[in-house]
């Protein structure tokens, strides 16, 4: 397969440029208004960051679950392929590197921290490639795809943990195993204590899927 293919395989420019489309747009609506341009010499504005990191790390899973089961070989795992799934993800997440690069001039203050929210969304973003890389291989051996099934897991990840923002206490950090909680967490508090609770879930995820399929494909193998 030529070089060029494996960027572009299964629909991948489809997917960096919905990405970039609808983070841009995203964008588009965290700047001040041309009728506030004059209010910022009084008042410097804070502009919320909830518009472009919502649908950044929104489009960051969905990025990850289109790729790993768009290039997921039928019945059979394989590492080859799941690298190459890994790796489009990892491109679609640079390509949106001059996004990143902007936002921070609306974010006064808190620029030291976007590298760790844009490490976080990738990171996400991969987890949910091998999870969707595992159940694509695992499901097209039958015959069958996963696509509603994966698409689902990643609506209750991103939704079922919402409910804990009701609860007062410690119960409330449940929110941060949701993306949308993780992601502002991670912008808003100043408290490093917050980084390994928003990483440590997917990270344990992460590592459950690849011993998973380090196992299976070395019975693939046999």
């Amino acid at each position: 397969m030529k070089r060029r293919e494996l960027i572009t395989a299964q629909g991948g420019w489809g997917v960096y440029v919905s990405l970039l489309l609808f983070c841009g747009i995203a964008l588009v609506f965290s700047m001040p208004w041309a009728t506030r341009v004059h209010e910022l010499i009084a008042s410097p504005w804070q502009p919320s960051p909830l518009v472009f990191f919502s649908v950044y790390v929104l489009f960051a899973g969905i990025v990850g679950l289109n790729r790993g089961g768009a290039l997921a070989p039928r019945g059979v795992r394989q590492w080859r392929p799941l690298l190459r799934a890994e790796g489009q993800i990892v491109l679609a997440h640079f390509l949106l590197a001059p996004h990143l690069v902007y936002v921070r001039v609306l974010l006064p203050g808190r620029g030291a921290r976007i590298p760790i929210v844009a490490a976080y969304a990738l990171f996400v973003s991969s987890v949910l490639g091998l999870l969707a890389y595992s159940l694509e291989a695992r499901r097209s051996a039958h015959g069958k795809s996963s696509s509603g099934f994966r698409y689902g897991i990643g609506v209750a990840l991103y939704g079922l943990p919402l409910i804990a923002l009701i609860a007062s206490g410690p119960a409330a950090l449940i929110g941060v195993l949701s993306p949308f909680v993780g992601v502002h967490r991670l912008l808003a508090s100043s408290d490093l204590g917050v980084v390994p609770i928003a990483f440590g879930f997917p990270a344990a995820v992460g590592a459950l899927l690849v011993l998973d399929f380090a196992l299976r494909a070395r019975k693939w193998r046999r």
